[in-house]
């Protein structure tokens, strides 16, 4: 039996601390959902932006607060089904959002929006006509700092200058035009007040990191003479008195950790961890003091900055899994444990010594398997992400960091199919993300964390009697004339289903196998009016 709702859901979930994970808008009615491809999502405020997609518009700006009304589309910047804006760069700035974005005849340009559709507005068409000011693919052109907005953007004609904003038109100027199409910049990062950037400056040789001073905002070269020409550098990262890189370096070697203090004599290789090849190393991740720790494809590391302080802390398989650091300077990452003792993709965490760089907990504790863990997100000191359980597909689960601590936090698909939470993020102190719905498809969810009940579910008014071949389902509370009801087990199957009219309780008959089943109740426009879940001993 399949049922297809036109309002909102309430989605209710059990967990060992169950939450009530609401499906705020049915943006894209059908079984897809409005997921996006282009996963971009920002908190300022009270709200959170994101992209979405419905059935009358392609990826464009949405908004929520977190609640059904204040779901809704932004703007649609490039109207049409088949054709979405292009969005990125998000920013936050000045409580509003900064944003690229193509409206179909400007190419992709400089956009802020107050999250209403009159304000949303395009800055300044760097590029007049049809062409792009602001390349879509490149990682970081785009920043925030002190008030002003810092970005690449290209002019007519393959020029790309280096400019500043103040979130107007009239306050925008060009602050460095001497980057051509084929430079390449990138990786803009504030240090030290200062802006620095990597830029091809040979097209035969490579680039260097370049330096923009923010008080006489005049463009300089770190004219390094130990890196020499680097062809590429990527995960510029400020860590304490320095920048840690990754660079492929002219002289042989490949990808490989670097650093620099903003100096020609402060830029130097940290380490040539492998050779030959690559360590492609990634998400340097400061501890305090001089530590700080990096992702290899092969091992996580610590160093003090120095080439003999740049030590393997264990041999790990990375996931490209972004990692996350709590307040006790402890990062939690996604990894695979190599050595005599195997470990599927499992969460870990590491604090920059031997010791502590261990397992937080093997949430499916198979050699075979691993419970995959995505989309870690940090949220008043614990990690929300999602992975496989055993006995589920992927859910949202929990960690304070500890084993005990580390747990499935809401169900919201039950059984093998899981809603695969993901795009994570918060408004203010609750829960906001992308869940698949049954019926629905993935859509924004969000849970309010100051809202939690053990062994009972919020919106449900049914108690269950558990007879010896039955079980006797109470609906004590409900004023609804009609409603219906499914049974189903731990794969999603529909066992069972039937109408009561008129009845505050009814009896079903408990299927033969022994395991873990659900009961869903609908009014009769297919409001969820409770869930339940059911243990056949």
């Amino acid at each position: 039996m399949k049922y297809i709702l036109i309002t909102f859901l309430c989605i209710v979930s059990w967990a060992n601390n169950a939450q009530v994970a609401k499906m705020l808008q049915d943006l894209n009615p059908g079984e897809l959902g409005s997921r996006p491809v282009n996963r971009q999502i920002i908190s300022i405020g009270d709200k959170v932006f994101f992209t979405a997609l419905t059935a009358t518009v392609s990826e464009e700006l949405f908004v929520s607060n977190g609640t059904p009304a204040g779901t809704k589309l932004v703007k649609d910047i490039n109207p049409g089904v088949t054709l979405n804006s292009n969005i990125g760069h998000f920013n936050a700035f000045k409580g509003k959002l900064i944003f690229s974005a193509n409206d179909g005849i400007n190419g992709n340009e400089l956009w802020i929006s107050d999250g209403t559709e009159a304000g949303t507005t395009m800055i300044k068409d760097f590029f007049p006509g049809s062409g792009s000011g602001i390349a879509s693919t490149a990682i970081r052109n785009v920043i925030v700092h002190n008030d002003f907005v810092y970005l690449f953007a290209q002019k007519e004609g393959g020029k790309i200058g280096l400019w500043k904003s103040d979130g107007t038109t009239i306050g925008t100027k060009e602050l460095f035009a001497s980057l051509s199409a084929n430079t390449n910049p990138d990786q803009l990062t504030v240090f030290n007040n200062s802006i620095y950037f990597f830029a091809i400056t040979d097209v035969a040789k490579g680039g260097k990191l370049h330096k923009l001073d923010l008080n006489s905002e005049q463009v300089s070269i770190i004219d390094d003479p130990n890196l020499g020409s680097i062809n590429s550098i990527e995960e510029l990262t400020v860590c304490g008195s320095r920048m840690y890189f990754s660079a492929s370096l002219n002289f042989g070697f490949g990808k490989e950790p670097c650093y620099s203090d903003g100096t020609a004599n402060g830029t130097n290789l940290l380490k040539n961890l492998v050779n030959p090849g690559s360590s492609n190393p990634t998400d340097f991740t400061f501890l305090g003091g001089n530590k700080v720790v990096f992702f290899t494809s092969g091992a996580v590391y610590v160093t003090d900055g120095t080439s003999s302080g740049t030590v393997a802390l264990n041999a790990f398989g990375r996931s490209d899994v972004r990692p996350v650091k709590n307040s006790a300077n402890q990062v939690y990452f996604s990894g695979s444990l190599f050595g005599d003792t195997k470990i599927g993709n499992e969460l870990f965490v590491t604090d920059g010594t031997i010791s502590g760089t261990k397992l937080v907990k093997d949430i499916y504790p198979d050699s075979s398997k691993a419970s995959a863990p995505t989309n870690l997100f940090l949220l008043n000191n614990k990690i929300y992400f999602s992975a496989i359980g055993d006995a589920n597909n992927s859910e949202l689960w929990e960690s304070d960091g500890t084993s005990i601590g580390t747990k499935l936090f809401v169900e919201i698909n039950p059984g093998v199919e899981g809603s695969f939470p993901s795009i994570i993020n918060a408004i203010k102190s609750n829960l906001f993300f992308f869940a698949f719905h049954p019926n629905f498809g993935f859509e924004p969810t969000y849970i309010d964390l100051s809202t939690s009940v053990s062994n009972q579910l919020i919106y449900s008014d049914l108690n269950i009697q558990d007879n010896l071949d039955s079980w006797l389902i109470k609906l004590e509370n409900s004023i609804e004339a009609e409603l219906v009801y499914e049974l189903i087990d731990l794969g999603g199957k529909v066992l069972s289903f039937g109408s009561v009219k008129n009845m505050k309780n009814f009896e079903i008959r408990k299927p033969e196998s022994s395991g873990v089943y659900f009961i869903r109740v609908f009014s009769k426009d297919y409001k969820l009016f409770g869930l339940k879940k059911l243990i056949r001993s």
